[in-house]
């Protein structure tokens, strides 16, 4: 019993200091992710590992540059569209309106190159993955577009992922996942 309430401690411990987590039915080389602190970066629907949409524009970059190192970029944008500035990392772009974190967005990978990046979803989903990865991840929850050249949007019990894919449905070869993003992004043509 004492052991089974030390393991008990440990896990809650690593989960609230954002360590990765293995179960046994974790497949040898994935991991489920907890936070900032783990390996991955933890993309869900309501904001990036434990940075939600709405915290303070500061709060979320000093959490990201720990996680990312410094920006390469950060810029206000003056054209509205829901967003009003925006911060790019090599891995991510947030974007904020009214000094909020509102969105965030992968870079656009249309070689899906960037397949071993460390951006995850909490289901698994990296840029890079097959279509059928996606349908089958989100199963019964994508939904897939022609628009933009090729565009997916998935319901998560955190909110809602978009992203494009590397080329249009039915055409070869098979499209992949070119992005992931989540929030307010603003108008698409002034995105980073």
């Amino acid at each position: 019993m004492r052991g089974a309430l030390a393991l008990l401690v440990a896990v809650v411990v690593a989960i609230a200091i954002g360590v990765t987590v293995l179960d046994a039915t974790t497949p040898p080389g994935t991991s489920h992710t907890a936070g900032l602190g783990s390996p991955h970066l933890l993309l869900e629907g309501d904001g990036v590992g434990a940075i939600r949409f709405g915290v303070s524009r500061a709060s979320a970059v000093a959490a990201l540059d720990r996680r990312l190192g410094r920006p390469q970029v950060a810029r206000p944008i003056a054209l509205g569209c829901d967003v009003d500035a925006y911060v790019q990392w090599s891995a991510l772009v947030a974007y904020f309106l009214g000094g909020r974190f509102v969105g965030y967005s992968t870079p656009l990978d249309l070689h899906a190159s960037r397949h071993d990046a460390n951006e995850v979803t909490s289901e698994g989903l990296h840029v890079g993955d097959t279509l059928a990865r996606l349908e089958r991840l989100y199963a019964g929850r994508v939904e897939l577009s022609l628009e933009q050249g090729g565009s997916w949007h998935a319901s998560t019990p955190t909110g809602s992922l978009s992203g494009y894919l590397t080329n249009e449905l039915h055409h070869s070869p098979v499209p992949a996942v070119a992005s992931i993003e989540s929030g307010n992004l603003g108008c698409p043509a002034m995105a980073p």
